[in-house]
């Protein structure tokens, strides 16, 4: 093979890779498209036994996860753990409980003020509308009721 040859096929093969580069990027970006977020500011707050919770943001996520974001304050200084934080919520879509999983991570930000984000996973898909009703019964190990409710219209 000549000097010629191979320059074709170098450049014959830098173009298939920005090619395909493009079509990766293109994908990536309508996939990206596909997923339907949605914000609603809550900023609703539930207090009981001298710890407050506050659901800032929430943000639906297609129609298999909701996220919120969260502040926890608290009369006294705690030393929290990210595992030992809340108890498995109770969560109801549209009147109806759902069974799902859910991660969050926390960080202090203040004398007895903490924040983070809580994933919800449902084991079903999610309607496009919904109204939520969020209740924990346990948070820093201490018992209580903390209800919130909001609605992704």
């Amino acid at each position: 093979m000549d000097k010629h040859h191979i320059r074709k096929v170098i450049g014959i093969l830098v173009l298939f890779t920005i090619f395909m580069c493009c079509l990766t990027v293109i994908n990536i970006e309508i996939s990206a498209e596909k997923i339907d977020t949605k914000l609603v500011r809550v900023n609703k707050t539930a207090s009981d036994n001298g710890i407050t919770f506050t659901i800032g943001d929430a943000v639906k996520e297609g129609h298999e996860r909701i996220s919120l974001e969260y502040v926890i304050e608290t009369e006294q200084n705690i030393n929290i753990q990210n595992d030992d934080i809340f108890g498995k919520p109770e969560i109801y879509i549209n009147g109806k409980w759902i069974n799902q999983s859910m991660n969050w991570n926390v960080e202090k930000i203040g004398e007895n003020k903490y924040k983070g984000l809580i994933h919800i996973n449902p084991e079903y898909e999610l309607p496009n509308n919904y109204d939520v009703k969020f209740g924990f019964y346990q948070i820093l190990n201490q018992s209580g009721r903390w209800e919130i409710e909001f609605s992704f219209k």
